[in-house]
């Protein structure tokens, strides 16, 4: 999850990026009041820049003048020395209360450009339930599309693609709805396979795919069969 923060594939606020931060602080490297000892690790980085590195987006460290990062060290130290004497247990539970209070926690993210539209790119959350679309930066929902909606999903060509029912949607216009969205190859394989597995799960019959003629599961174990 803390990769995920890091990543900026979680919509969170400076002032929260603080508090995560510090709360994975505590869980790495224990109490602060012991890093002030010796005020920095051997490699000579302080402490809390070694935090600041490994557990704050990389997004709001980017553009930082060496004053602001400065000001940022001191008060992620503050935050971190606050919770001196918190066990791993409590700033585990504490970190995900925190991000489970968002809608697709724990959603696989993919990064596509939509075929349909003028945006540039966006995310594709894949949850247990749905397929999401959502706006790159702020990370908004633009549509979610209900696996039962989704009558054909997989590669085509160079893109990823889902053939959609507007009955169960949100949309207006015809029955049915192409949507084109340029991924990797091993990205489209990737996301295919994560649909496929929910749907299975769920104990929907699965569509027919572009490039998949069966996509089982037997346990644990995915099989496909790719058609040329």
């Amino acid at each position: 999850m803390n990769q995920q923060v890091v990543q900026g594939r979680f919509p969170l606020s400076r002032d929260l990026a603080l508090e995560l931060a510090s709360l994975m602080a505590q869980i790495d490297m224990g109490d602060y009041s012991e890093k002030l000892r010796g005020s920095a690790n051997p490699g000579g980085v302080p402490a809390a820049l070694q935090a600041l590195d490994k557990f704050y987006p990389y997004r709001y460290r980017d553009a930082m003048t060496t004053e602001a990062l400065k000001d940022l060290q001191e008060v992620l130290a503050i935050k971190w020395s606050l919770l001196k004497g918190r066990s791993i247990f409590d700033c585990v539970r504490i970190y995900l209360t925190c991000c489970r209070k968002w809608p697709f926690f724990c959603a696989a993210l993919f990064q596509a450009k939509p075929r349909h539209s003028d945006q540039a790119m966006a995310w594709l959350a894949v949850s247990e339930d749905a397929l999401t679309v959502l706006e790159l930066s702020t990370m908004t929902p633009l549509a979610r599309y209900q696996y039962s909606s989704i009558m054909t999903f997989g590669g085509c060509q160079d893109d990823f693609m889902i053939v959609i029912s507007n009955d169960d949607t949100l949309q207006s216009g015809s029955c049915e709805q192409k949507l084109l969205f340029a991924m990797s190859k091993p990205k489209i394989l990737e996301i295919t396979l994560l649909i496929a597995d929910y749907m299975n799960a769920l104990g929907h019959t699965l569509p027919g795919t572009p490039q998949m003629n069966t996509l089982t599961r037997n346990g644990s174990h995915r099989s496909i069969r790719l058609v040329s």
